[in-house]
């Protein structure tokens, strides 16, 4: 579909279900990444099951190359290897688009919306030290639990939105928490029916 980027060692290409790097001396295929777990020849490798496609080009960090996703998400591929290093997945399920990069903030263009994201490394260390300073803080501990969201870790949302719930009951504290404990519940996670039960205190009359 596209040249996705150029290293010193390697070209990667972007087609419909895999990326692909190939060797600059020689042409050959480095590695190969299967996007949907159907590619023939490679692994179903794909933590998010079958039917993922190219969302739109992504952008190329030092080491990494970032691609959007059609499951609202974007994978973090290392060059040296195209190993799946993460997935980030967005908090409210927009697909997104083309990627930039500009000055620590990712920027998507795509069908629904254009989006500013933080650089993750540097808004988890800054989440970090405000809660240093104030644990109880209820907007960083939903950026926080936002952060825990998009990296997969359900559990671990909930715990953070419900202490940011309990310190400031407000509506967008509740509903950070009935969402993760929508998708807790969905997923079957350990302890899904206690999710239930919560959801309900906070979901009834």
């Amino acid at each position: 579909m596209f040249v996705a980027c150029v290293t010193e060692e390697k070209v990667v290409v972007v087609g419909r279900s895999a990326v692909r790097a190939h060797r600059l001396n020689d042409g050959e295929v480095a590695w190969a990444l299967a996007l949907d777990g159907e590619e023939p020849g490679l692994a179903a490798i794909s933590p998010l099951g079958a039917g993922n496609y190219p969302a739109g080009r992504g952008v190329f960090a030092p080491d990494r190359y970032y691609q959007p996703v059609t499951s609202a998400a974007i994978w973090e591929i290392e060059l040296s290897t195209g190993r799946l290093a993460a997935v980030h997945k967005s908090p409210r399920e927009l697909p997104s688009g083309n990627l930039i990069w500009h000055r620590g903030l990712f920027v998507s263009q795509g069908p629904l919306a254009l989006e500013v994201f933080d650089e993750r490394e540097s808004l988890v260390n800054q989440v970090r030290a405000q809660l240093e300073r104030n644990p109880q803080d209820p907007e960083t501990l939903v950026r926080r639990g936002e952060l825990e969201l998009s990296a997969g870790h359900v559990a671990e949302a909930i715990i953070t939105f419900r202490t940011a719930h309990h310190a400031v009951r407000s509506p967008k504290t509740r509903t950070r928490l009935i969402g993760a404990l929508l998708d807790a519940t969905r997923q079957k996670l350990p302890g899904h029916e206690l999710f239930a039960a919560e959801l309900d205190t906070l979901i009834g009359p």
